[in-house]
């Protein structure tokens, strides 16, 4: 198994190691068994690991909305009313 120093860990579960080799863990099976690592071949990237596209209109849009929550609770906390009542 790999040791846990300096290793980088991709949201499909891939750990690329100091060497930039992208290895899937060993885990263990129900029955106990262990399933040996893997290696990822160089260049493929899993689905987990690919970003969902949005376009720009979506994204600025969610961008707008997000700020002006942010400002909403900024507001209210410097008001003395907390973000849980509204």
């Amino acid at each position: 198994m790999l040791s846990d120093k300096n290793k980088n860990i991709t949201p499909a579960g891939i750990i690329v190691t100091e060497t930039n080799n992208r290895i899937i863990p060993a885990t263990r099976r129900p029955d106990g068994s262990l399933r040996k690592e893997r290696r990822v071949r160089p260049g493929f990237i899993p689905q987990e690991d690919i970003a969902i596209y949005k376009n720009r209109f979506v994204a600025k849009k969610e961008h707008t909305e997000h700020n002006k929550r942010n400002e909403n609770n900024e507001n209210n906390e410097n008001n003395g009313i907390s973000s849980q009542n509204n």
